[in-house]
């Protein structure tokens, strides 16, 4: 394995004034990042990347409408169970959940 994992696709909506954070726990970084800003997509041809080379946190801005969506991704290394917090406004406390990425083992 060449340490390169492909990005799997994962968009996102927020709506209201204030922005929105997407973000990997600190024990989840070794294994999952975020595909979302131009230079990162950029930096791949073939839709793979290390995870050095990825997001562990994305603030997203809104655009003034009832919804904004942004084309992202996840890079995930192996399948698992990723864990993500969303901060969405001014919260101080994140708002946590669980997506199954090649895996069925998250906890309900």
């Amino acid at each position: 394995m060449d340490g390169r994992y492909e990005a799997i696709k994962a968009g996102v909506g927020i709506s209201g004034r204030d922005p929105d954070t997407l973000s990997v726990p600190n024990d989840e970084r070794r294994y999952v990042g975020l595909v979302y800003r131009r230079e990162v997509a950029a930096s791949s041809s073939a839709n793979r990347y290390s995870l050095s080379e990825v997001d562990s946190a994305v603030t997203f801005e809104t655009c003034g409408k009832a919804q904004t969506g942004y084309a992202g991704a996840l890079v995930v290394a192996g399948a698992r169970c990723v864990r993500l917090d969303v901060y969405v406004g001014k919260a101080k406390r994140p708002q946590s959940g669980a997506l199954e990425a090649g895996t069925s083992t998250c906890p309900r």
